[in-house]
Parts: structure tokens; C-alpha cells; sequence
């Protein structure tokens, strides 16, 4: 007798992260990320540390389409309780976006939570899978530099379609001159319908375009 095997849930395959970042007054800056992945993600990170040193860093730069960064360093991190861990380290000499007088203007993240967007086509015929349901999140803590406040935040974002939200809070503490965002981004299935494929490419291109809004600092 066939058994069917369980379709995989979101909850099953998570990501979650936490990145702090210290910004420099040149525009440069450090960044450490400590990433905890289970299901699915933790099986592809576990299978990287097979490969070369150099082909691990090739991997984690394009799998998290990682800020080109000066120096980067990582510890491939532990494995138990099938959550598997990874710690990486960045030096950027440049983080800053745009310098413009006393201002400057940043990305603020050293990765894109979700990147992929969905080609937009008059009438899809037929459905879309992705590799599986999941869910990602990531807490991201910048420091100022000394002499510096913010100018302007992100814009807070709260998206959904019929089988996933992405929500992204920012929030600037004055006293302590850093700003915490907070992004949550949920795929309930692995199959998009034909029909409801043009609400998914729509969705995608919301979140990339939140995801890419600025923060804008200046010199106090």
C-alpha cells in the first residue's frame, strides 16, 4: 500500500534572522547576521558545507543577494535540533546608497528578505510552483553614527495576496539614536492557480519595491 507522503507546511521551513549593523560616518560599515533555519532551508545549508571555503562564500552572497561587501567572514554554525545555524560577518567601505551634503541615503539591509518576482503575462495557462511553502523573518538593528539622527524612515508595509502577507515595521529610538525593523514574509503553499497568478506577480513586485525604500540620515 502507497502511503502519501505530508505536504510540507510553512512552518516546516523557516528562516529567521537577526542583523545588527553599525553605521560609519564615512558611509562604511559593519554588519554581523545570525541566520536559524529549519526544513528545507536547513537542508540546503547543511549540504553547502561540503564545498570549498570560497565556493561556501559565492553561495551565501548570491542565495541572500548579500551587499557586495569588502571583507566578509562567516562560521558555518551548528546543526542541532534540526535547526541549523549560520553567522556571518561583513566590513563594507561603502554601505551608503547616495552622500548628498550632510545626508545620507541607505538600503537599510544587508539582504533582501524575498527577491524573486514573477514575470507579468497577459493570461497564465497553466500553474505556478515555488520549491515549497515558508516562512522568513528578520529583525534588523542599525546603529548611527555619532553626530548623526534620522531624517527620514521607511515606510511601513503590511501586503498580502491570497496565499501569503509580507509585513515590515521600522522604528527609530531617539535615546539610543538606532532604528529596529521588523519583516515578516509568509507563503502558505507551494502551488500559485493560473488563476490567481497575475495577484501573486502584483504582490511579489509590492514587497520587492517596500523592501527597497530608504533611510535617510543626517548630520545633527
Amino acid at each position: 500500500k502507497l502511503v502519501t507522503t505530508p505536504k510540507s507546511q510553512a512552518k516546516d521551513n523557516q528562516f529567521n534572522s537577526e542583523v545588527h549593523i553599525t553605521l560609519q560616518p564615512d558611509g562604511g560599515a559593519k554588519a554581523n547576521l545570525k541566520i536559524a533555519t529549519t526544513g528545507e532551508y536547513r537542508l540546503s545549508y547543511v549540504w553547502q558545507e561540503a564545498k570549498k571555503l570560497d565556493e561556501q562564500k559565492e553561495y551565501w552572497l548570491k542565495d541572500l543577494e548579500i551587499k557586495q561587501p569588502s571583507e566578509f567572514d562567516f562560521d558555518p554554525g551548528k546543526d542541532v535540533n534540526g535547526v541549523k545555524q549560520v553567522n556571518i560577518n561583513l566590513e563594507y567601505d561603502r554601505f551608503c546608497d547616495v552622500m548628498a551634503g550632510d545626508k545620507q541615503f541607505y538600503k537599510p539591509a544587508t539582504f533582501a528578505l524575498w527577491h524573486n518576482v514573477a514575470l507579468a503575462t497577459e493570461k497564465r495557462v497553466s500553474d505556478f510552483y515555488f520549491d515549497f511553502p515558508l516562512e522568513k523573518s528578520c529583525v534588523t538593528t542599525i546603529e548611527l553614527p555619532s553626530g548623526y539622527e534620522v531624517e527620514t524612515l521607511p515606510a511601513n508595509a503590511s501586503l498580502k495576496f491570497t496565499y501569503g502577507t509580507y509585513d515590515v515595521n521600522y522604528v527609530y529610538d531617539k535615546n539610543k539614536n538606532q532604528v529596529v525593523s521588523t519583516a515578516k514574509f509568509l507563503l502558505n503553499t507551494q502551488m500559485i492557480p493560473a488563476a490567481k497568478y497575475t495577484e501573486m506577480q502584483e504582490y511579489l513586485d509590492a514587497v520587492v519595491k517596500a523592501e527597497n525604500k530608504k533611510l535617510v540620515i543626517h548630520k545633527t
